[in-house]
């Protein structure tokens, strides 16, 4: 039980669904994506979207909301439907747990594939993943990888 709730919080943290989920596979090596420049903006600003229709669902309490931006995949895996996504995350959100933190200072878009990440290199920040399914961006849970500020998983 102790664990659902972690797993919850990095999703709505990740949602950041906020630092409930210790997911065990988080990072990767990135060795194809394309550099800033050769970002498309429509597709960076729909991730930048994505973030900021969390914060508001999250804001706004509005837990269905926030949980239409994971995965479907994640969805099953991880919560088991939507209805069980937005009832944990309701409960986080009652709890008062802190808004995710969404500000995006870059965007690294691969295809189907993108990373976020928030703050600045050697302060704390959070790595999102995302996913792109028939034309619309989903957070990928198992991807967020918050940071502590001397780098750290935290």
């Amino acid at each position: 039980m102790m664990r659902d709730r972690s797993r919850l919080k990095l999703a709505v943290a990740g949602i950041s669904c906020a630092a409930i989920l210790a997911f065990a596979g988080c990072g990767s090596s990135d060795d194809g994506s394309s550099s800033p420049e050769e970002q498309d903006p429509a597709e960076v600003a729909a991730i930048k979207a994505v973030g900021t229709k969390l914060k508001v669902a999250y804001d706004e309490g509005n837990a269905k909301a926030a949980c239409r931006l994971l995965s479907p995949a994640d969805l099953k895996t991880q919560f088991n439907g939507k209805a069980d996504c937005a009832r944990r995350v309701a409960a986080l959100i009652k709890d008062g747990k802190a808004s995710p933190d969404v500000d995006f200072t870059s965007v690294e878009v691969d295809g189907n594939r993108a990373t976020a990440k928030t703050g600045e290199p050697g302060a704390g920040r959070t790595t999102y993943g995302f996913i792109k399914l028939d034309g619309t961006w989903y957070i990928k849970l198992d991807t967020v990888n918050p940071t502590s500020s001397d780098g750290g998983s935290g």
